[in-house]
């Protein structure tokens, strides 16, 4: 890519993913029967979230990469600095996300298991970002908060993974490393954890939301930064290369939909391939000026996506195919006009305060 400090195609598809997870989160509890293709889009929405941890990794390594230039100068230090920072740009929408949900009452009841109710240390547990290790607390009040939890974990990893697996052969070995210990998590976990209290938090958590589930996932996008120095877009034809992964990544998805496949690891694999595929040569098709806006505000858009559901639900009900669609572009909407608005804020904060 010529700017290796902005990639277009890096937010058109955080637009489409976190238009899908939306479209996902609307059909979850109201099902119109939509037609195809919205049915498609809508009951694979969730896999946007493995685009998400994959372009994290990516960004997180490329960041890595910009500041210490090598591995070998990589310090506790300036890794601790550089964790600062990535944290900074994310808890305090987080922190505001959890208040507004807890004003307008907007928790999830199905992730509260046994307790029912949103208690003290529940929130106690949020706010030290220790949520993810809970499994009756990791989902409860934002219905979407465990992605953050585990993107923490992964944060505060990635500086080792760029200082000591900085080789696509030691990447390799560290994948396999952490699918192991997934696996072992796994048996650890189900022996321990009192799965008979209730099934459905504990098996959700078990499968798809665990701190260690999305690890092979976020590392996958590690890998695609370590190929970066291997001059992939230096490739022969890469517009062809290009979109014959997209046409084949296309057709699979659904194949995959027919059959109802939703391995987390397969899906990470599929959205490494997506953005390899553009990052080799960025098509129009995927990155253009609307996807780009949506992606721009999509962290925004993603905490706050319940909030705005259920205030919607509190002044508007209209029920079918139109209430669902009305409900999405309303959401939507107003989901992004409010992204910008405490973007707009957050600017003036900062030059405000740090400009002094």
């Amino acid at each position: 890519m010529a700017d290796d400090h902005y990639r277009g195609y890096i937010d058109s598809l955080k637009g489409m993913a976190v238009i899908a997870i939306i479209l996902y989160h609307l059909s979850y509890f109201d099902d119109p029967g939509l037609p195809w293709p919205f049915w498609w889009i809508t009951h694979n929405g969730d896999r946007g979230v493995q685009i998400f941890f994959v372009i994290s990794g990516f960004l997180s390594y490329l960041s890595l990469d910009r500041l210490f230039k090598i591995p070998d100068t990589v310090t506790f230090e300036r890794s601790v600095q550089w964790i600062k920072g990535r944290l900074i740009k994310l808890i305090p929408l987080y922190y505001l996300a959890l208040v507004f949900s807890l004003i307008t009452r907007s928790w999830s009841p199905m992730w509260l298991g046994n307790e029912g109710h949103v208690t003290s240390l529940n929130v106690f547990a949020h706010v030290l970002l220790i949520h993810e290790f809970f499994p009756h607390y990791f989902n409860s009040i934002l219905w979407v908060e465990w992605y953050l939890g585990a993107l923490v974990l992964y944060l505060v990893m990635t500086p080792l993974l760029y200082k000591y697996a900085n080789s696509l052969k030691r990447m390799i070995l560290v994948l396999l490393f952490f699918e192991i210990v997934i696996i072992a998590s796994q048996g650890l976990l189900m022996t321990y954890l009192p799965l008979e209290n209730d099934h459905f938090v504990y098996y959700g958590y078990l499968k798809n939301h665990s701190p260690y589930s999305h690890l092979v996932v976020y590392s996958l996008g590690v890998v695609l930064g370590v190929l970066t120095h291997k001059n992939i877009n230096s490739l022969k034809n890469p517009r062809f290369v290009s979109n014959a992964i997209l046409v084949s990544l296309f057709i699979e998805l659904i194949v995959l939909s027919a059959v109802d496949v939703k391995n987390i690891n397969f899906f990470g694999l599929w959205s490494f391939l997506l953005i390899l595929s553009q990052e080799i040569y960025s098509s129009p098709i995927i990155d253009n000026r609307f996807f780009r806006l949506i992606g721009k505000h999509s962290y925004v858009m993603y905490l706050f996506q319940f909030i705005f559901f259920n205030v919607y639900d509190m002044f508007i009900d209209v029920d079918g195919l139109a209430g669902w669609c009305l409900k999405g572009v309303i959401c939507i909407t107003l989901l992004l006009c409010f992204s910008c608005l405490t973007n707009v804020i957050r600017t003036k904060f900062r030059k405000h305060f740090f400009s002094r």
